[in-house]
């Protein structure tokens, strides 16, 4: 191989390797500048893991240990709501347990969701998701229901 091909040889490697760098720095701009996990996203994520929170610790330890998706009736109160989650003002979590024809409603921040008029409105984010749940009454029955958690979030 004569000097003149290991030279052009050379540049086009060169040259290959500028362009690759190049791709990747405008790769990493539009991905910083045009994410695709927006707010709407980030609070379906939130909602689903307060979800998981409700449904797996805050409300449901029988006999001393965790039962996913039951519900201690005698522990599902707003004091032990308002100990298991912390949220910000521009945040809501409501709460509605039903059982046989008995319903009750747990609300974080009810003074925001006491606002909530429309959810469709631009600036609001809102998320509900139902749940079925076994139900433990005080004298030990177990009783099958309905928890619904609606989560709103407000940009």
């Amino acid at each position: 191989m004569d000097k003149g091909q290991f030279i052009f040889g050379g540049e086009v490697v060169n040259w290959i390797a500028k362009f690759i760098i190049l791709s990747l720095v405008i790769f990493l701009i539009v991905l910083v500048i045009g994410t695709g996990i927006g707010k709407k996203e980030t609070h379906i994520l939130q909602h689903n893991l307060i979800s998981f929170n409700i449904l797996s610790g805050c409300f449901n330890y029988v006999g001393g240990r965790i039962h996913p998706s039951t519900i201690k009736l005698e522990e599902f109160n707003q004091a032990n709501f308002e100990r298991c989650f912390a949220i910000e003002d521009n945040k809501a979590v409501k709460l509605q347990l039903s059982y046989v024809e008995k319903s009750i409603e747990l609300n974080l921040n009810k003074n925001f969701i006491d606002r909530i008029i429309d959810c469709k409105k631009q600036d609001l984010i809102c998320k509900k998701t139902n749940h079925p749940v076994i139900v433990y009454s005080s004298d030990g029955n177990r009783i099958l229901g309905k928890l619904t958690i609606e989560s709103y979030y407000y940009e």
